[in-house]
């Protein structure tokens, strides 16, 4: 009876444990909830910590790579930031702009078909509502990184928020057939978004990294023109090609959307779009620069 007694006991102490450590887990990631003045609506952020992560793609163990995602580079975060539990929603944007421009009208789902110059419209708005400093010039898209209000992430700071803490093909792990657990994509057969934190989040407790919909970046895509060292080559000559920077037209984009395929849904994976133009698988989610309190 002892013996029973104390392996019940010895199993109760190590489910307490377990249930513990996925508390701790859960309590690493501080939610900040941002109410919007003068509305009845509110929306969480998470707070990302400072740290290094590799971005980029690993080609000897993901064969979907593309050739903008290597080579694989260090990356040290700086400072910590918060970021978005959710896309933007349609109620969110509505209660910020008033109008909804995506196609497929429902309010708890992500906001589509927004243009890149819209995206950072809505922060400046919201960041103004907020009392806070607007980050971007809007006649440029120029954003102030220093400023404290909303703003679009950097494509480095959302792989870093993406993968958490993670260095595999995916957030969860290398298994593509278990991405229909985090991500709303084409297996799913849907012809428009789900409603946001649908599926499972990742290790941070972000939701829809993966899926639903693409999400601008700050970042412009990076565009190289080839040149020849010598106009009168032969065509079957050595030549020298060199590639200089042109002017960019095209603005990042990632995580994939409900329609993607499974590999436009790695962390890893970089898209490119016109940030004039509206689609129905492309929204946001915002990121807000912390502060230290300095005392003299």
């Amino acid at each position: 009876m002892n013996k029973s007694v104390s392996y019940l006991k010895n199993l109760f102490f190590t489910f307490f444990l377990l249930l513990l450590l996925i508390s701790l887990s859960a309590a690493d990631t501080e939610v900040i909830t941002i109410q919007i003045p003068k509305k009845n609506i509110s929306f969480e952020m998470i707070k990302i910590p400072a740290g290094s992560f590799t971005k980029g793609s690993n080609i000897s163990i993901d064969e979907d790579a593309d050739d903008d995602e290597e080579p694989q580079t260090q990356v040290t975060i700086e400072k910590s930031f918060l970021i978005g539990k959710f896309e933007v929603t349609q109620t969110i944007w509505k209660a910020v702009i008033g109008s909804n421009p995506s196609f497929s009208k429902k309010d708890n789902h992500p906001v589509e078909q927004v243009t890149w110059w819209e995206a950072i419209h809505f922060a400046n708005k919201l960041s103004n509502l907020m009392k806070f400093d607007i980050c971007y010039d809007e006649k440029t898209g120029l954003c102030d990184t220093s400023k404290n209000g909303f703003r679009l992430p950097s494509e480095t700071e959302w792989e870093y928020a993406c993968r958490a803490e993670t260095s595999t093909i995916f957030f969860y792990g290398n298994d593509p057939k278990s991405l229909i657990s985090y991500a709303v994509f084409d297996e799913l057969s849907t012809l428009s978004p789900y409603p946001v934190g649908s599926l499972k989040p990742n290790g941070w407790n972000i939701h829809d990294m993966s899926g639903n919909v693409f999400e601008w970046c700050q970042d412009l895509e990076p565009v190289y023109e080839e040149t020849e060292d010598d106009e009168d080559y032969e065509e079957d000559e050595d030549i020298d090609i060199k590639e200089i920077p042109v002017e960019p037209k095209y603005r990042i984009i990632r995580g994939g959307g409900f329609g993607s395929p499974y590999y436009d849904c790695r962390p890893a994976n970089r898209g490119y779009a016109d940030p004039r133009g509206r689609y129905d698988d492309t929204g946001f989610r915002l990121v807000k620069t912390i502060y230290t309190a300095r005392h003299k």
